[in-house]
């Protein structure tokens, strides 16, 4: 639900509802939901992103923890294309195809931020 009101534009009501779904599950799939309430928090501005926090509950260095490194600014979106490459060709198949996604959404973000910040200084 959260990432279809992010779809409607719905930045706010999108991550608020999914920072209730994080705070009602945990695991793998948590960390997912994490990226995308990361995504749309950022992109509101007025509801704190909880990625930092879920990451620090994951145990394990695995995919998908590299996503997580990326959206945080720790590690670069070619850094993250290089931790989906594998020795299973399906697995390595499924990580570069989020990783290509979520770095696009992430970059989508950041130029639309530069655009308006590019807008406001022209007024």
């Amino acid at each position: 639900m959260g990432v279809a009101l992010h779809y409607l534009g719905r930045d706010r009501e999108a991550a608020e509802k999914l920072g209730r779904s994080l705070a009602a599950n945990n695991g793998e799939a948590s960390l997912y939901t994490a990226f995308w309430q990361h995504i749309v928090a950022k992109r509101s501005g007025t509801v704190p992103s909880a990625l930092e926090t879920q990451l620090n509950a994951v145990t394990g260095r695995e995919w998908p923890y590299p996503v997580a490194e990326m959206l945080l600014g720790r590690i670069s979106p070619d850094k993250l294309l290089e931790a989906a490459v594998t020795e299973d060709k399906g697995v390595q198949r499924d990580q570069l195809c989020e990783a290509f996604f979520i770095s696009g959404r992430n970059t989508y973000g950041r130029v639309r931020l530069y655009r308006l910040e590019h807008r406001l200084k022209k007024v």
